[in-house]
Formats: structure tokens, sequence, C-alpha cells
């Protein structure tokens, strides 16, 4: 016996309808049944894939997959036992319900060890607990900036005061200003402490993050804030409080960007070109907060579809002027267009933060050509020359 003839024709003379004594009633009840049985079946797997399709981003979702086989096949054996109340093809019937008893085992045996882990997902009321302690964090870290700065700020009088009065007492007022120093270092020490559990906290929230938007948008914070952090990291290390080596300071950021922004996009390098200079940690800070915004650009407008390139920051002296660059050999755009590179919400803080540098902005780009974005920083009266403090 062939297996056509085994799955269809077992010589069986007997349909099911014989067992039913051919009764209309009887026919009726249980083919429609199965009928609509098989309709409800077939129905609910579309519905669990369209369910795939529109939330890729839901995690575990190839077991709705294996719930959508098996239930496809129960639909399918339905219709099966409405042929055999005519057919005796109960070879075919019975390899269909092996099949879907070997869908339906492995979904069962698969689904018990997803469950703790499902379970063990974070609710909305975790991400609500979370940012409630982020602000409250955030609001501490204010509350001592503030206490920090109204400190700094009276023993700066009282020093300043006591300088006035007793010219003579130089070993006293040195004293003092050492006292001024450690303050200020205790200020960056303990800035620096919260601005790394404020990062933290933005961490674990972004693990919980499947919206690619919104985890862009996290990441960017995180890249500020670590801007800050190293600001205060330098002046930490450095032998004066009053500023800092800005190529130091832009080469760990650039490292600390490479690490966040491109550890998913291995198709691009970062390369840095920094000329020896030191600034003041205001404009350590802007300067920073400047190289994040454009890199971040960079990053996410020039190299679309994982083209490979290269961006390249620089920071030289040209012309008697402090001058700082971001490069890449991205698509690029128009400087005068609309796009998110040119208009977007990173431009304008670029543009601002160039105003507390006295910097003026050149854009110099066009759509299949790279960007180039420029910096040239005010220089002092005197005239910067490298290794100069601005």
């Amino acid at each position: 016996m062939g297996v056509f003839e085994w799955l269809f024709d077992l010589g069986l003379p007997f349909p099911h309808g014989t067992c039913l004594l051919w009764r209309p009633d009887l026919i009726v009840l249980h083919a429609g049944s199965d009928v609509l049985i098989a309709g409800a079946y077939f129905s609910i797997p579309l519905g669990l894939i369209h369910f795939m399709r529109k939330r890729r981003d839901v995690a575990f979702n190839w077991i709705f997959g294996m719930f959508a086989a098996f239930i496809l096949l129960c639909g399918l054996t339905h219709l099966i036992e409405v042929a055999t109340i005519w057919k005796p093809w109960y070879g075919f019937e019975g390899v269909m319900k092996l099949a879907t008893a070997g869908v339906s085992v492995a979904t069962a045996i698969v689904i018990w060890p997803l469950i703790p882990r499902v379970a063990a997902m974070p609710s909305p009321e975790q991400y609500a607990g979370a940012n409630r302690r982020l602000q409250k964090a955030m609001d501490a870290l204010e509350r001592s900036n503030a206490e920090l700065e109204s400190r700094v700020a009276a023993r700066t009088a009282a020093l300043e005061e006591a300088t006035r009065e007793l010219e003579i007492r130089s070993r006293e007022a040195e004293e003092m200003a050492e006292e001024r120093a450690v303050l200020l270092r205790e200020m960056h020490h303990r800035t620096g402490n919260n601005l790394q559990i404020i990062s933290s906290f933005v961490g674990l929230t972004l693990r919980g993050v499947r919206d690619p938007a919104a985890a862009d948008a996290i990441r960017q914070i995180r890249a500020r804030l670590a801007a800050i952090t190293d600001v205060n990291r330098l002046l930490l290390r450095s032998d004066t409080l009053s500023k800092g080596r800005a190529d130091d300071y832009l080469q760990r950021l650039t490292d600390d960007l490479r690490e966040t922004l491109l550890a998913t996009d291995s198709h691009l390098e970062m390369e840095t070109e920094l000329s020896p200079v030191e600034l003041s940690p205001d404009k350590l800070t802007y300067l920073g907060l400047v190289a994040v915004e454009l890199i971040t650009n960079a990053v996410k407008y020039g190299f679309p579809d994982e083209r490979p390139g290269r961006i390249t920051v620089r920071l030289t002296y040209r012309d008697g002027g402090l001058v700082f660059e971001v490069e890449d050999d991205g698509v690029g755009y128009d400087p005068e267009g609309t796009s998110p590179a040119a208009s977007g919400a990173g431009s304008a803080i670029v543009r601002q933060f160039a105003q507390r540098l006295d910097a003026t902005v050149e854009q110099v780009s066009s759509p299949g050509a790279g960007a180039l974005v420029r910096l040239n920083i005010a220089e002092n009266r005197e005239g910067p020359e490298p290794g100069a403090t601005i």
C-alpha cells in the first residue's frame, strides 16, 4: 500500500457519516460546528501575525508564532473532520492530528520557562517609580549645588575682605585661599557623584525602553551628562580649578561617545585632531556640550542605512584664533533647508552654546558631499597661542 492510499484510501467502506446514520440534522450539526470552529481558528493566527508585525519590539514575540501555528493546525484538523463525514480519509486525519499534537506539545514546553521571564519584566508602575527616583535625585542635586554655591560665595567674600584688611598677613590669606580650593574641589566632587547617580538612573531606564526614538533621546541625555561629568573629572585631576586642558577633555569625551553612540554602529569611525589648549571650566562645559550635539547629529543624520564613514573632531589654532570643527563624510544636507541636521533641536543647542563661547558658527555641507560644522571662538585681547588659557 502506497503513502497516498494509506492517507486517503485505507479500504474502509464507512466514512464518518455512516456513524451519524446519514441523518441530515446530525450532519449539519457536526459539519457546521467544525466549519465555524475552523473559521475562528484561522482568524486567530491572522490576528497574532498582525500583532507581531506591528510590535516587533515586544520581547519573546516568537511565542506568538508558535501559538499561531498550532491554532492553524487545529483549524485544519476540524476541516478534515468535515471531509471524513463523506470520505474515509482517516490516515490523513491521523497525520494532521499528530502534527497538531507535536506543535502543541512544543508550545506547551517552551511557554513555562518564559512565564518567570515575562513576569520579571518591569511594569508601568516600576517605570514610574524609577522616574520619581530620578526626579528626587535631580532635586537633591539642585539643592546641593545651591548650598555649595552659597558656601563658596560666602567664603569668597570673607577671603576678599580679609585680603583688603590684612595685606601683611599673607600666610593667613593663603590658608583661606587653600580652604576655598578645597571647597571648590568638594563641589566638583559632589557634583560629579550626583551626575553619575543621575546617569545611572537614566541607564536603568534605558534598559526597559523598546521604542528606538525614545532610546536615542535617552542616550543623548546620557551623552550630555557625560560631557558635564568629564569637566569635573578633568578639573579634579588638574593642578588648578580655574582651567583645564581642552584637548584631554575632548579626547576623553570622544572616547566615551565612541563607546555609547558607536557601540551599535560598527560601520563608523571617529578620529581626533586636537591641539593643546587650556580653557576655563565654563568654556570647557559649553565646548563639550557642543561636541556632543554635533557628533550625535553626525551619527544620527549623516549615515543612514548603516552607511560606512568617518567622523573627525578637530581643535586647532588657525589665523591666531581657536577653531573647533566636527566633520563627517556622510550624506550631507542643505544648511539653508529644513532637514533635522540643519534646523533641529541639536542645531539650536549648538547656536545657543556658541553664543556662550563668543563663537561664530559655520555650516559647510551639501547633499551627498558630507558636512562640516566649524566654531570660530573669539580670541582674547592678547591673542592666544597654543597652550594659552581662554
